[in-house]
């Protein structure tokens, strides 16, 4: 199955042509950090939907200059908002170096798991764990991967 991940930053999109494409899924940015929700979330959403194509959220985690509280209530009210079923769609942290240069492998890893820690117990979720999208060398070189147990997350693996 071959899918995309979606911002503000692709501007206009035409679904039908994505759908075209043999493109089955897209992650679209909902959220980033405490306070950014993203432009496009639930026009990309609601178009994605209308051609058949499965949608999924990301929130863009910032380690440091928002805490994983302020980030979680981010999440929960702009899900919520757009009306975000986690029976049929996906959520995923990404977690990237792009503002987050500054944080330790340790300040990720114990941030990105509070947040986490949090969302499960959040109704919107449906229970269902959110992915951990990252790229290879963010995950081995930026993240404390061993410090606590994140492989009951799925780890969905950046492939540019």
């Amino acid at each position: 199955k071959k899918g995309i991940d979606l911002s503000h930053f692709q501007g206009d999109v035409d679904f039908k042509k994505v759908s075209e494409a043999g493109i089955e899924y897209a992650f679209i940015k909902a959220t980033e950090g405490a306070t950014v929700q993203d432009a496009k979330y639930t026009t990309y959403r609601t178009d994605a939907r209308v051609v058949g194509i499965k949608t999924g959220a990301y929130h863009y985690f910032r380690a440091l200059s928002s805490s994983p509280e302020a980030q979680r209530d981010n999440i929960v009210s702009t899900l919520t908002a757009a009306g975000f079923d986690a029976s049929t769609e996906f959520f995923a942290i990404d977690a990237e170096l792009e503002g987050n240069e500054k944080a330790t492998p340790d300040e990720m890893a114990d941030n990105l798991h509070k947040l986490l820690t949090l969302l499960e117990s959040e109704k919107i979720l449906q229970g269902k764990r959110p992915f951990i999208y990252c790229d290879n060398n963010f995950w081995a070189n930026h993240i404390s991967g061993d410090k606590y147990a994140f492989s009951e997350y799925p780890l969905w693996i950046a492939n540019w």
